[in-house]
């Protein structure tokens, strides 16, 4: 923690800054020409250092740090998913705490012989649940998750292939592999996926811990696997490493790029969604239900916007989907997610379950299946 702390304090772009004004005012001494130019240019490498240690010093004070080994700590990569855990049981204990010390979260993982958050067993053909930390359950219990809540709510087999940070390309690549096999599950009858917006861009190659993520690319209307995110798109991978401890990259100049091009980057993702339902009904039989979470303390008026595309164009291709914001608005309410964290509680997935558990009632009704 100690060397984490320090690596923030002293921001190395902010020292890179300090070097460049320094370099220009000693240029600016001794040149002719462009004297001045490179006066004004060093104030305004003094300006880019102080706006980064102010940035760095304000992160760091809101940051919350995990005291404890995590349990991303035992990730490896994985030649088709990008990382992975590996496929070992064990039980971890994961601790965060915000910079004065207070407890954000303490939460016990139980983990299977695959290496997924285990569920409760019962009989019967199971649901596949993907997604992210959401739905693996990060900063909760095992008791707590949203499969291992809906499994005892509705007595079904469930299957949690969630991996913290993971996006619908590495759903898609499972399904596509049929790796849930592999792992000797039985084939779903259901597979739900939950989704953020931050999913876009995950699917777009643009997260720093899923450089080599599978990546994929829109043809004739599907999502088509291109190969690891780092091979595809390497330039997006240096920029990343060479740009990615920066504040002004972080705040400014990347929510600029992500802009530039993001029809289609949403158009990626909602094909992959797609693909991975049409896959889903054409290997199994098994329907697909696609969850927005689309409410919550860090949501922004970009993700609303993102919200809305994504639901008219996913219910377009046939897809089943349950939007948070308008099926159970009260999980906007701040006590259903982990203070300073931001992640939802046990109380905010018991919600979200007990709603999957009603809309699988309806459908069964209206169909005549039950």
């Amino acid at each position: 923690v100690a060397v984490a702390l320090l690596r923030r304090t002293v921001p190395p772009f902010a020292l890179l800054f300090l070097y460049f004004f320094v370099a220009s005012l000693v240029a600016a001494r001794i040149a002719g020409r462009g004297r001045m130019l490179l006066f004004n240019l060093a104030f305004v490498f003094l300006a880019l250092g102080l706006f980064e240690s102010v940035m760095s010093a304000r992160s760091l004070s809101q940051d919350a740090f995990y005291k404890s080994p995590s349990f991303d700590a035992r990730i490896v990569s994985h030649p088709e998913l990008g990382y992975a855990a590996p496929p070992q049981a064990g039980q971890f204990r994961d601790v965060k705490r915000a910079p004065d010390g207070s407890v954000v979260f303490e939460a016990e993982y139980g983990v299977d012989a695959n290496g997924l958050r285990v569920t409760p067993a019962k009989p019967g053909a199971p649901v596949y649940f993907f997604g992210d930390s959401f739905v693996f359950g990060e900063g909760i219990n095992d008791a707590e998750t949203l499969p291992h809540q809906y499994a005892e709510l509705t007595g079904r087999q469930t299957f949690n292939l969630a991996m913290p940070g993971y996006g619908p390309h590495q759903m898609l690549r499972m399904l596509e592999l049929d790796l849930p096999a592999q792992l000797g599950m039985p084939a779903p009858a259901d597979v739900v996926y939950v989704a953020i917006t931050a999913h876009i861009d995950r699917a777009a190659g643009r997260a720093y811990w899923d450089v080599n993520g599978p990546f994929y690319e829109v043809v004739g209307g599907t999502a088509q696997y291109l190969g690891p995110s780092g091979s595809v798109r390497p330039s997006s991978v240096w920029m990343q490493y060479l740009f990615g401890r920066s504040e002004i990259w972080s705040r400014i100049v990347r929510p600029q790029l992500e802009l530039y091009g993001r029809d289609h980057d949403r158009e990626r993702f909602v094909a992959i969604v797609a693909t991975a339902a049409r896959h889903a009904k054409q290997r199994w039989g098994a329907s697909f239900r696609a969850v927005i979470w689309d409410v919550g303390p860090w949501i922004r008026p970009r993700d609303i916007r993102d919200a809305d595309w994504i639901e008219r164009e996913l219910a377009q291709r046939g897809v089943t989907v349950i939007r948070v914001s308008r099926d159970d608005p009260k999980l906007d309410d701040d006590r259903y997610y982990i203070p300073i964290d931001g992640h939802p509680n046990g109380a905010g997935f018991a919600r979200l379950a007990a709603l999957l558990a009603r809309q699988e009632r309806s459908n069964a009704v209206a169909t005549g299946t039950r």
